[in-house]
C-alpha cells in the first residue's frame, strides 16, 4: 500500500500489464489495514491476495516479544515454517491459476528512496531471473512522478501517510506510537501477538530521556 507500488501499479496498468496483487501483513487482521485493502479492491477492481509475511511466521517461530512462561506448545517451526519472497510469488502465482509459469514479481522499489536501494539496484539491476523473478518497473521514477500519476489516476494513499509519514516496514518505535494513538483496538491486537513490545517502548522512552555521564 505505499505510494511507489501504488504508483507502479498503476503504471502497469496504464501498459496493460496484468497485474495479480497481494497484500504481506505483519500483524493479521488489523482492521485500519483492511479498511485500505478493501478501498484498493474497490479502487483497482480485483481481489487482493493477503499472505503473512516472511518476518511475520519468523517472529512467531523464535518467540520473539514473548513472554517464555506464556509460550503455547502450539508454536513449532512445522507450523510456522520459514520462507522467502520466492515462495510467495509461487503461491500467489498458483493462485492466479498459472500453474508452472514463473512470472515476474513487479516491486514498487526505487533507487531514489536511499543510498541502499540506490546500491542494490545498481548492482543487480532491475529485472532479477535467478532465485527470484522480479521487476523494479519504476526503479528510476522520481517524486514527481509518482504523485503525478496517483493525482491523474486519483488514488488516495492510506491515512499511514497522513499520521506516520510511510507505510509500515518493521515492528518499530514510531510505528508501534501511531497504532496505539491512532488505532488502540489494532495496538491490543498486535500485543495479543507480541505482548513485550511494550517493553522495547519502555526501552526506547527510558533511553530517550537518560542523559549520559560526563565522566
Amino acid at each position: 500500500m505505499g505510494k511507489d507500488s501504488l504508483a507502479m501499479w498503476l503504471h502497469l496498468r496504464r501498459l496493460g500489464f496484468e497485474i495479480t496483487p497481494y497484500f504481506l501483513h505483519f500483524v493479521p487482521g488489523l482492521q485500519y489495514v483492511e479498511k485500505s485493502l478493501s478501498y484498493y479492491e474497490s479502487f483497482f477492481g480485483v481481489k487482493i491476495l493477503r499472505l503473512p509475511h516472511p518476518l511475520f511466521y519468523h517472529m512467531v517461530r523464535t518467540w520473539s516479544y514473548q513472554e517464555p512462561h506464556a509460550i503455547p506448545a502450539v508454536i513449532s517451526f512445522e507450523m510456522f515454517p520459514a520462507y522467502d519472497f520466492a515462495i510467495i510469488d509461487d503461491i500467489v502465482a498458483n493462485s492466479a491459476g498459472l500453474g508452472d509459469v514463473k512470472p515476474y514479481c513487479a516491486v514498487g522499489m526505487r533507487s531514489g528512496d536511499n543510498l541502499e536501494r540506490w546500491r542494490l539496484i545498481h548492482r543487480q539491476g532491475p529485472v532479477g531471473i535467478k532465485h527470484r523473478r522480479y521487476y523494479y518497473a519504476i526503479w528510476d521514477w522520481s517524486n514527481e512522478q509518482i504523485a503525478q500519476i496517483l493525482r491523474e489516476e486519483g488514488c488516495k494513499l492510506p491515512p499511514d501517510y497522513k499520521l506516520w509519514g510511510r507505510t509500515i516496514t518493521a515492528y518499530s518505535y514510531k510505528y508501534l506510537q501511531f497504532l496505539k494513538s491512532a488505532y488502540p483496538n489494532d495496538y491490543a491486537l498486535t500485543l495479543q501477538w507480541f505482548p513485550l513490545l511494550e517493553a522495547d517502548e519502555f526501552r526506547f522512552e527510558a533511553m530517550k530521556h537518560h542523559e549520559p555521564s560526563k565522566n
